[in-house]
């Protein structure tokens, strides 16, 4: 996992004896796409008739721990594993441990709801079906592992532990478990991604915790076995912004004075992390950035000898065969490294025998380049592709202006990014607010013929709204699926929370109960009025009861 901002499903905080006497919180989520639960559940639905009719295993103690089950649990086929040493409980309860590999919640249950992915038994199903259970065996589980950084359990004075209370664990369950959040990946501590969680109101859930007093602050260390933290004694001189204990700490950039500053976009991953840099700063970085690569091109440089996450060191870009500094970011297998180039923004996956020591003279001047974000947008949204290639192509390498405020929690600067034209100012805050759906191109054909071959779909204020081309199978079955999805969330699941004219979301239509793509047209109070964009009606509907739309829903153009 790299270090940038995503969403992440909180499906499991541990609540097993082992997690209630751990000092960090410790959780499962999914970062994928809501479609991929949808799709796991498609196929367990494919293979119903075929689970009912099997056997459950005959002798439990045959399964193995990490093999993947089937189990009916609440009226629905999940995938499961079998939780390591059951024999004992089996023979005292007659039930057996299991724990959904897509949330890690476990469940007792009786061995008549077990079913096993027998390729033997279902050899003779249809091809529909056998795919299915490949599918069911062969993907991954969408639950990963996180700990959460910058806070402890708070010292218990009778225990002479560090336990998270009753009253924490109701809290956790409550407002943390089943709902999404913004992650920013810190650090690998052992098997556990370290993360920050934000809120929707761009809060902390650390700072909320410790101001709730169910736990302190705390700095970690990355490690590869127990993960170390110190308490809040050693926060008192640090900055929000240092994730990684490292023996070359730069120098802390000094931070803009307030008003417009001349910059240039050097790098873009969306409007929440993008890379710039003042355009007065050119020539030193020019000057700086000759020596550095005159310096490293000599053979006789060592190599980095203790590589490990959040060092600073140095090594070649791939497509300029220039040496420029950098930061470790993630170690894979020993043998490759993630690094930031922490003067421009970008990443790349590096051999560590490439990767060469820092010298102690390139480590005085602090990066070049700022983190920041566009202020006040979305920094939780996905953004699509297309999204994110027009923010690029629209704003690299061009000289533009940009107002800096304070810095958030994680360091990035909040910023209002404007582009001077003959014919007025460009505010990229406000051209990228919200995401939009694709345009669809129009056929050239008069428009008696295809108004004569197809129906139309709605009339209103003088708009027409018509399908000019029948809508083809998969386009359909996807707009299905976006229905049985949404219909089968709970009210508060995926709640758009920042809706705004032009922001794409999924409502219900009141006429037929049934879920479609919308478009926010207009809000007063807490009414929207919304555009159903594949049928061209508009509907006024309660704010509380828009969803939000997965990227995937958006990348489809409508088809009205």
């Amino acid at each position: 996992m790299v270090a940038s901002n995503m969403l992440v499903n909180v499906t499991y905080i541990d609540d097993s004896v082992r997690g209630h006497q751990e000092s960090c919180l410790y959780f499962w989520g999914s970062t994928k796409d809501r479609i991929w639960n949808l799709e796991m559940d498609l196929h367990l639905e494919k293979l119903k008739s075929q689970l009912e009719k099997q056997d459950p295993p005959m002798n439990p103690g045959d399964l193995d721990s990490e093999e993947i089950l089937c189990v009916y649990i609440d009226f629905r086929w999940h995938r499961v594993r079998k939780s390591a040493d059951q024999e004992l409980k089996l023979k005292n309860s007659g039930r057996l441990e299991v724990f959904c590999v897509d949330s890690r919640k476990t469940h007792r249950v009786h061995l008549n709801c077990i079913r096993t992915l027998d390729f033997g038994d279902i050899a003779g199903c249809e091809p529909k079906k056998l795919c299915a259970a490949w599918s069911i065996r062969d993907c991954p589980p969408l639950a990963e592992k996180f700990v959460l950084v910058d806070v402890i359990a708070k010292f218990d004075n009778t225990t002479l532990t560090r336990q998270w209370s009753d009253l924490a664990k109701q809290f956790f369950k409550a407002n943390v478990e089943d709902r999404i959040w913004e992650v920013i990946p810190v650090a690998m501590y052992g098997e556990h991604q370290g993360v920050r969680l934000i809120d929707s109101n761009n809060r902390l859930l650390a700072d909320q915790l410790i101001e709730e007093k169910f736990g302190g602050p705390a700095a970690f260390e990355h490690c590869e076995g127990e993960l170390l933290f110190h308490p809040a004694a050693v926060l008192s001189n640090s900055p929000r912004n240092v994730f990684f204990t490292s023996p070359f700490g730069l120098p802390i950039q000094g931070q803009p004075t307030p008003g417009k500053k001349q910059i240039k976009v050097v790098y873009v991953d969306d409007s929440s992390s993008f890379y710039l840099h003042f355009v007065d700063s050119g020539n030193s970085l020019v000057k700086f950035g000759s020596t550095l690569h005159s310096f490293y091109s000599e053979e006789s440089r060592p190599s980095i000898k203790d590589p490990r996450v959040g060092v600073a060191c140095v090594a070649r870009y791939d497509q300029d065969r220039i040496w420029y500094r950098e930061q470790i970011l993630k170690i894979y297998d020993h043998l490759r490294a993630i690094v930031l180039f922490f003067d421009y923004g970008n990443k790349q996956l590096v051999p560590i025998g490439q990767i060469k020591s820092i010298d102690a003279e390139f480590i005085q001047l602090p990066s070049f380049a700022y983190h920041c974000r566009l202020g006040g947008v979305a920094s939780f949204r996905v953004w699509t592709q297309e999204e994110v290639r027009e923010l690029e192509s629209r704003t690299r390498d061009k000289v533009l202006s940009a107002t800096f405020t304070n810095p958030d929690p994680v360091g990035k600067y909040p910023v209002r990014l404007v582009e001077d034209t003959a014919t007025g100012a460009i505010v990229f805050n406000e051209e990228f607010a919200a995401p939009r759906y694709k345009s669809r191109s129009v056929l050239d054909k008069p428009i008696g013929v295809v108004i004569a071959c197809y129906p139309v779909v709605s009339f209103k204020d003088g708009n027409l709204y018509f399908h000019i081309a029948s809508v083809d199978d998969s386009h359909q079955e996807k707009l299905e699926k976006l229905d049985r999805f949404d219909g089968a969330l709970s009210p508060n699941d995926l709640h758009e929370d920042l809706p705004r004219p032009g922001t794409p979301c999924v409502a219900r239509f009141d006429e037929d109960g049934c879920y479609y793509r919308s478009q926010i047209l207009s809000i007063v109070d807490d009414i929207a009025n919304i555009l159903f964009v594949d049928y061209g009606n508009q509907q006024k509907t309660p704010l509380s009861r828009l969803k939000q739309i997965t990227p995937g829903y958006v990348e489809l153009p409508p088809v009205a």
